[in-house]
């Protein structure tokens, strides 16, 4: 008997798949603004960007793109941690 748990988290993993395919069949090639005029970009178009360039990165530089990945968010909160203040710090936490 497969139990509510396994079933939702098999859910969640076709759905995280679907979301995955949706978004890298974005076309790139052809820039928001050349669609959309002057407004800005979607944020559907920045994250297929990004998973093709992690995609490149990994196929042909041998770059783990997860590795990339987590290194970005360390600097983003190195960065984050060195400007704000130590009360904010321990708000956040």
């Amino acid at each position: 008997e497969i139990s509510v748990s396994v079933i939702s988290c098999l859910v969640l993993v076709c759905l995280v798949k679907l979301a995955s395919k949706m978004i890298l069949s974005v076309d790139t090639s052809i820039e928001p603004r050349d669609v959309k005029g002057n407004h800005s970009k979607s944020v559907l178009f920045e994250a297929s960007s990004l998973a093709e360039e992690l995609q490149r990165l990994e196929k042909n530089f041998g770059k783990d793109k997860w590795k990339t990945l987590s290194n970005v968010w360390l600097g983003f909160l190195f960065h984050a941690a060195s400007h704000c203040d130590g009360t904010t710090r321990m708000e956040l936490l």
